[in-house]
């Protein structure tokens, strides 16, 4: 049986493990992405307007979702409340997969670049990172996935939100996911930009 329920702070460990399992790694499977991982989901817990639901069956975590609001300024945020587990574990990923980490410099400069300045821009979603939810990420276990999980995770943070007064929320999909992208579309999002190698899609809720 299929049951819902927030985020708590002894799922850490399972989400960071699913998050590994079932979403494309900047880094290959390894105890320091772990962590990283596990202190990024932990500042979720402390962050109020952060949503994250879970899915379990038999007592297992086999899904989440979060929705996010401003999300690159929370990876931020959980690097300056956990600065010592988090740079140590980032050091230890530089030194054992130097090409890795090269590879993804310029994503963490720009990262770090739209957090520090999170104002308003020419960007044509700009105001929906600053005003609106995001859906990110939304994960489920690779045996459970084409059942019912995703839909049921994703309308109780839907709920979630309209409970807020939020009216609509926005996500980004690659462009070459053309599984996820019908399912999106199947959930009522529609797109809104071409953002390179993503898209933006938003549904409104009202």
């Amino acid at each position: 049986m299929l049951g819902l329920r927030n985020i708590e702070s002894g799922d850490l460990s399972d989400i960071a493990k699913l998050h590994l399992e079932c979403l494309p790694l900047t880094f290959p499977p390894c105890r320091y992405y772990f962590n990283l991982m596990k202190l990024i989901y932990s500042y979720y817990l402390f962050y109020k307007e952060a949503i994250c639901w879970v899915a379990t069956m038999e007592s297992n975590i086999v899904g989440y979702v979060c929705l996010l609001k401003c999300s690159e300024k929370l990876y931020v945020s959980a690097f300056k409340n956990c600065p010592v587990p988090f740079c140590y574990n980032a050091i230890m990923l530089l030194l054992r997969f130097p090409s890795y980490f090269l590879k993804g410099l310029p994503r963490v400069l720009r990262t770090l670049s739209l957090s520090n300045s999170y104002k308003q821009s020419s960007a044509p979603d700009s105001d929906l990172r600053q005003e609106h939810y995001e859906l990110r990420p939304i994960v489920v276990r690779n045996d459970k996935q084409g059942s019912s999980i995703a839909v049921r995770l994703i309308s109780c943070g839907e709920s979630s939100l309209l409970k807020g007064g939020e009216n609509k929320y926005f996500l980004q999909v690659r462009k070459d996911n053309n599984r996820a992208i019908a399912f999106y579309i199947k959930m009522g999002f529609r797109t809104v930009r071409d953002a390179g190698i993503r898209l933006v899609m938003v549904k409104d809720l009202k």
